[in-house]
C-alpha cells in the first residue's frame, strides 16, 4: 500500500516547485518524529506539499501540491547530494552548489541530523 506524506514548506521553497521546476526535494529524517522518517518514502507514495507561515500552520486559500514519488536516494552528506543530483534540480534559484550548501547549514539542527541521520534526495512528479 503506498503512503501519503505531507511536506510543510516555506515560500521560498514552494516558489521553486511552482515557479522553477524543482523536482528533487532534499530532506532530512528526524527519527524521532514519525512523519520525518523521509527514508521511508517509497516509489509511489505520495508527496503533499503544503504552503506553511511562520507559525506552521497551512496558509489559507493556497491549495496543496500533490505529486508521485518517483524514487528515494539517501546521501551521507548535503555536498555529496549536490555533487550527485545537481544543485539546480534542488534548489533552482541558487547560483553556485556552494550557495545552496550554505543555505542547508542555515536551517536549525540540519548539520548534526545530517551527521547523525543522512539526507534524502526524494524525485517527485
Amino acid at each position: 500500500m503506498n503512503k501519503q506524506w505531507i511536506f510543510d514548506t516555506n515560500e521560498f521553497f514552494f516558489k521553486e516547485i511552482v515557479q522553477n521546476g524543482k523536482r528533487i526535494e532534499a530532506r532530512v529524517p528526524d527519527f524521532t518524529v514519525p512523519r520525518k522518517h523521509y527514508h521511508k518514502i517509497k516509489s509511489g507514495d505520495s508527496i503533499v506539499v503544503r504552503l506553511v507561515n511562520k507559525n506552521l500552520e497551512p496558509v489559507s486559500g493556497v491549495e496543496p501540491l500533490i505529486f508521485e514519488v518517483l524514487f528515494n536516494k539517501k546521501y551521507d552528506s548535503i555536498e555529496k547530494l549536490l555533487e550527485n543530483e545537481g544543485f539546480k534540480n534542488v534548489m533552482p534559484n541558487m547560483q553556485s552548489s556552494e550557495e545552496a550548501i550554505q543555505y542547508f547549514y542555515t536551517l536549525p539542527g540540519i548539520g548534526e541530523r545530517v551527521k547523525e541521520n543522512g539526507v534524502c534526495a526524494i524525485y517527485f512528479r
